[in-house]
């Protein structure tokens, strides 16, 4: 897979913190120009600064407000009069607050909307037309696992990321015979600064401090290390256990349900699984005869398909 992407450029929307640095940061890695968009400039200033220059890049910052479509329209308007092309657009923002749908103000919904999607809709009739020119074109779209399953508590966005998902699906479908592809990403849980505002807010509604929450996971984690180490089935049995009730806790906290998301998981692998066995039928091959590293190859070819589709 050939993932270098000299002598392109990237236009990535919340690229001052969390998922949008981290794209901004990978995509430097692999050559691309990187434009950086948000509201803060001093942080945007700060993130040109540190990505990487090695083939001799050249990286700027936009400042605008996606809620504000018009706002984000004259903005990058006068930045592709310049001649400027945007050749991979990361649609990403911060998500809405969270809070059950039902006491929910129409104004957030409103606002959230026009974040998300019409400036997400906005960004793409402006920059497809450049992409047309150069026969390439990638867009992507960070919405969250909540397309599939609805989040407790998330209401504002569950609605507006489930409209990104079928606004994409429907552009993909128009653009693509021009080199263009139009992806979503559907992260779940990720270690960034909104998490971490989502765990405090919600620790603070239950009167849970969420430090403790972690700190009791790890506290079950070290004793079942413990008892690992000492190779008593018993005790190793009575740890685990110990583990899995401080996780379906844990879940309660997060307002998800364990059960829903073990099964999940035990139809991704089921999937995988077969997805390994066609591969390697393919090959003339059983599994049984395939070696480890073997498996391993097929079983990171699965994973990928499984991540792009």
């Amino acid at each position: 897979m050939n993932l270098d992407l000299t002598n392109k450029t990237a236009l990535v929307c919340g690229a001052s913190q969390g998922l949008g640095l981290a794209c901004a940061t990978e995509l430097a890695l692999m050559g691309a120009n990187v434009i950086a968009a948000s509201r803060n400039e001093n942080k945007l200033r700060s993130v040109i600064q540190n990505l990487n220059t090695s083939k001799h890049q050249q990286h700027g910052f936009l400042v605008m407000d996606l809620s504000n479509p018009d706002e984000v329209r004259q903005t990058i308007n006068a930045f592709l009069l310049k001649g400027n092309t945007i050749h991979i657009l990361i649609n990403n923002a911060g998500g809405p607050p969270s809070a059950p749908m039902i006491d929910t103000d129409a104004a957030e919904i409103e606002k959230a909307f026009r974040t998300h999607v019409i400036s997400s809709h906005i960004l793409a009739q402006l920059i497809v037309p450049g992409m047309k020119a150069a026969g390439f074109g990638r867009i992507v779209n960070i919405t969250s696992a909540s397309v599939k399953q609805p989040i407790t508590g998330l209401g504002i966005s569950n609605t507006v990321r489930a409209a990104v998902a079928n606004w994409a699906k429907t552009l993909a479908n128009e653009i693509s015979s021009y080199g263009i592809t139009v992806n979503n990403v559907l992260p779940g849980y990720t270690n960034t600064d909104r998490l971490d505002y989502l765990f405090t807010k919600q620790a603070t509604e239950q009167g849970i401090n969420k430090e403790d929450v972690f700190k009791k996971i790890m506290e079950e984690m070290n004793e079942l290390q413990e008892a690992v180490a000492a190779n008593d089935a018993d005790n190793i049995e009575e740890e685990l256990g110990d583990v899995l009730f401080s996780m379906v806790n844990y879940a309660r906290f997060l307002q998800t349900d364990a059960e829903t998301a073990l099964e999940k998981t035990n139809k991704k692998f089921i999937r995988r699984f077969s997805g390994i066995e066609k591969k390697a039928a393919e090959k003339g091959k059983a599994l049984s005869d395939m070696s480890l590293a073997e498996m391993d190859e097929l079983w990171n070819e699965v994973k990928k398909e499984n991540i792009l589709h």
